[in-house]
């Protein structure tokens, strides 16, 4: 019963793994299979998949969406997106899912702090000039989801938030 203890004792001091880690990645190496999955193109490039990523921008942590090559963000202060092509993903020890943000974003993945507030990455089904653009991945600023597209800032106020497996 002794050893036991002690094993639990053991067993609790190990660290846990967290749900969700952000990895390093360089554009064109290959996302990892576990990578947070966020949503797909429609249009003229229906069927991209987008990943959700995190890049420093300016001094500034960004929460974007990632394909193969780039992670795009979303720049309010300069009313534009931009791309870097390398960045960091979320990438998943367990798989989660994607719902209506709660009050206070509680449970749901952050992507650190900006400006005193967590980052919180969304995804939304976007539209641009009329047309359903697809579900991409942004991060929320105040009540709307924002994501890049086509190097502009598109908004949506319905969207989803992720909340990491255990």
């Amino acid at each position: 019963m002794r050893s036991f203890a002690i094993f639990l004792v053991a067993l609790s001091l190990l660290p846990l793994r967290a749900a969700v880690t952000w990895q390093p990645y360089k554009g064109g190496t290959g996302l990892p299979k576990t990578t947070v999955f966020a949503g797909a193109e429609d249009g003229k490039n229906k069927g991209l998949r987008w990943f959700v990523c995190r890049v420093p921008y300016n001094g500034v942590m960004m929460v974007g969406k990632a394909g193969e090559k780039t992670c795009n963000f979303a720049v309010p202060s300069e009313s534009r997106g931009r791309r870097r092509e390398e960045f960091e993903i979320a990438v998943e020890s367990s798989t989660g899912t994607w719902g209506p943000a709660k009050p206070g974003f509680k449970g749901a993945l952050q992507a650190g702090p900006a400006t005193g507030k967590p980052l919180i990455p969304c995804r939304a089904t976007f539209t641009n000039e009329g047309a359903t653009i697809g579900i991409h991945a942004g991060v929320v600023s105040g009540d709307t989801c924002q994501a890049e597209f086509s190097q502009k800032i598109v908004t949506s106020k319905t969207y989803e938030v992720y909340y990491p497996g255990k």
